[in-house]
Protein backbone atom coordinates (compact mmCIF):
# COMPACT_ATOMS: atom_id res chain seq x y z
CA UNK A 1 0.00 0.00 0.00
CA UNK A 2 1.24 3.76 -0.72
CA UNK A 3 -0.08 6.85 -0.43
CA UNK A 4 -1.97 6.28 -3.71
CA UNK A 5 -3.93 3.58 -2.71
CA UNK A 6 -5.61 2.50 1.03
CA UNK A 7 -8.44 0.70 1.72
CA UNK A 8 -11.04 2.72 3.75
CA UNK A 9 -11.19 0.40 6.67
CA UNK A 10 -7.41 0.55 6.95
CA UNK A 11 -7.12 4.51 7.33
CA UNK A 12 -7.99 4.55 10.87
CA UNK A 13 -5.31 1.74 11.62
CA UNK A 14 -2.36 3.37 10.34
CA UNK A 15 -0.03 6.56 11.42
CA UNK A 16 1.12 9.13 8.59
CA UNK A 17 4.15 6.55 7.45
CA UNK A 18 1.46 3.81 6.97
CA UNK A 19 3.12 2.02 10.25
CA UNK A 20 0.21 0.26 12.19
CA UNK A 21 1.88 -0.13 15.74
CA UNK A 22 2.14 -3.52 17.60
CA UNK A 23 -0.03 -6.01 15.69
CA UNK A 24 0.57 -10.26 16.03
CA UNK A 25 0.00 -11.66 12.40
CA UNK A 26 0.34 -14.88 10.75
CA UNK A 27 2.91 -14.59 7.83
CA UNK A 28 2.31 -17.91 7.27
CA UNK A 29 -1.27 -17.30 6.67
CA UNK A 30 -0.46 -14.51 4.03
CA UNK A 31 2.51 -16.30 2.11
CA UNK A 32 0.06 -19.46 1.53
CA UNK A 33 -2.72 -17.28 0.35
CA UNK A 34 -0.24 -15.65 -2.30
CA UNK A 35 1.46 -18.84 -2.93
CA UNK A 36 -1.74 -20.61 -4.08
CA UNK A 37 -2.36 -17.47 -6.44
CA UNK A 38 0.95 -17.46 -7.52
CA UNK A 39 2.15 -14.35 -6.07
CA UNK A 40 4.48 -12.85 -3.89
CA UNK A 41 5.20 -9.67 -1.77
CA UNK A 42 8.03 -8.42 -0.31
CA UNK A 43 8.99 -8.14 3.66
CA UNK A 44 11.77 -6.56 5.03
CA UNK A 45 12.74 -7.20 8.44
CA UNK A 46 14.16 -3.86 10.52
CA UNK A 47 15.17 -3.37 13.90
CA UNK A 48 13.34 -5.24 17.16
CA UNK A 49 11.27 -7.83 14.69
CA UNK A 50 9.52 -4.63 12.87
CA UNK A 51 8.79 -5.84 9.35
CA UNK A 52 7.92 -3.93 6.30
CA UNK A 53 5.27 -5.34 3.36
CA UNK A 54 5.03 -4.51 -0.40
CA UNK A 55 2.93 -5.43 -2.61
CA UNK A 56 1.15 -4.46 -5.83
CA UNK A 57 -1.45 -5.86 -8.26
CA UNK A 58 -4.25 -8.57 -6.84
CA UNK A 59 -0.97 -9.13 -4.23
CA UNK A 60 -1.51 -5.66 -2.61
CA UNK A 61 -5.40 -6.28 -2.29
CA UNK A 62 -4.23 -9.74 -0.62
CA UNK A 63 -2.34 -8.15 1.78
CA UNK A 64 -4.89 -5.79 2.49
CA UNK A 65 -7.79 -7.99 3.53
CA UNK A 66 -4.69 -9.77 5.46
CA UNK A 67 -3.89 -6.72 7.67
CA UNK A 68 -7.30 -6.01 7.83
CA UNK A 69 -8.34 -9.25 9.22
CA UNK A 70 -5.62 -8.70 11.83
CA UNK A 71 -6.19 -5.65 12.76
CA UNK A 72 -10.15 -6.32 13.35
CA UNK A 73 -8.90 -9.67 15.50
CA UNK A 74 -6.39 -7.50 17.56
CA UNK A 75 -7.32 -6.11 21.27
CA UNK A 76 -5.19 -2.76 20.38
CA UNK A 77 -7.27 0.36 19.87
CA UNK A 78 -6.57 1.82 16.32
CA UNK A 79 -4.02 4.83 16.53
CA UNK A 80 -4.57 7.87 17.68
CA UNK A 81 -3.34 10.51 15.23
Amino acid sequence: MGPGWLPDRLKSCLDEHLSTGLLLVDFEYLKDRLASKQLAIKIGEGQAGVRTLQAEGDAAGIMAMWLTSAMASSALPPLQK
